[in-house]
């Protein structure tokens, strides 16, 4: 019994990851259509706030820096994902399934070198 219901898991993950209406993060799935996107200022907050950090911080560790704040729950987490996996400011470090998030760039607006 135990082989049949880890082959149906393991048929279920397969068909999870073709279905492009789901997105997984750090082994949890979630439809992509209740994802809800940050602002474009939202992320640019995002940045700023990244910008003194020494390491890459996996997408959870990030909520807190968004201002105003993401939508709560699994919406604005995963809304984050799909935003920073989609912009050339944010670059993951672990493209694994525990992705860990620096900045790939200058954050958006005005930056001078006592930024830099």
């Amino acid at each position: 019994m135990l082989f049949q219901h880890e082959h149906a898991s393991s048929r279920l993950v397969n068909a999870l990851g073709a279905d492009k209406r789901f997105v997984r993060l750090e082994g949890r799935w979630f439809l992509r259509e209740l994802a809800v996107p940050p602002t474009d200022e939202q992320l640019a907050a995002l940045a700023w706030a990244m910008l003194p950090l020494e390491e890459s911080k996996p997408t959870a560790d990030l909520v807190s820096l968004v201002h105003p704040p993401l939508a709560e729950g699994d919406a604005g987490l995963y809304g984050l994902y799909l935003a920073l996996r989609d912009s050339a400011v944010f670059e993951n470090a672990d493209p694994g399934q525990r992705p860990r998030w620096f900045l790939a760039g200058p954050p958006p607006g005005g930056c001078t070198t006592q930024h830099a």
